[in-house]
């Protein structure tokens, strides 16, 4: 009897500890899959909130864009904005690409920014710094600005392409500023 007695204790204690380790394990596991989903859930919601406000941004500095566009070209009588009248002195220059049919901001990129002196091309580094010494030490601006355009032109990359029109533009306006003040005097 005492045979039957024990048997009887360890089939009772399986129905009941069986079932219970059971329910912890399948408790244990809801609790992970739960922890893991709302993990992915908060990934996906910052993931869209940074997209939503990158595109703001984007429309926002496009459509300032557009009305400092139509505002110089309507206070413009020239085709070439004369250097300090700008209607906005706020005004800003952003740079981006068109892909496309969609442009594309610098801060919607995949690939890492390179500029052209991570580029290692030490002769553009070099012509770089020979016009910016004639630009800015010899103040011969009408042929720092041909050397910024031979070097927009002669670009190898997309970093060094960016890079060169900067000094160009910058070249040109004080040579245009220039002959506007030896005009008037």
């Amino acid at each position: 009897m005492s045979r039957l007695r024990c048997r009887q204790v360890f089939l009772f204690l399986l129905v009941l500890v069986l079932p219970a380790v059971a329910l912890g394990w399948q408790g244990w596991r809801l609790v992970n899959q739960e922890r893991d989903l709302n993990r992915s859930r908060s990934e996906k919601q910052s993931q869209e909130t940074r997209k939503r406000i990158a595109a703001e941004i984007g429309h926002d500095l496009y459509d300032r864009l557009e009305r400092i566009k139509f505002q110089e070209m309507a206070n413009s009588p020239a085709a070439i904005p004369q250097p300090g009248k700008y209607s906005d002195p706020e005004a800003v220059v952003l740079i981006g690409k068109v892909d496309g049919e969609k442009l594309v901001w610098p801060w919607e990129e995949d690939s890492p920014n390179i500029s052209a002196h991570d580029a290692e091309d030490p002769d553009f580094d070099q012509k770089m710094r020979d016009a910016g010494r004639i630009e800015s030490g010899e103040k011969n601006y009408e042929r720092a600005a041909a050397l910024y355009r031979t070097l927009a032109d002669t670009a190898r990359n997309d970093a060094q392409r960016a890079e060169a029109p900067r000094p160009r533009a910058r070249a040109a306006t004080k040579r245009i500023a220039g002959r506007s003040h030896r005009d008037s005097a």
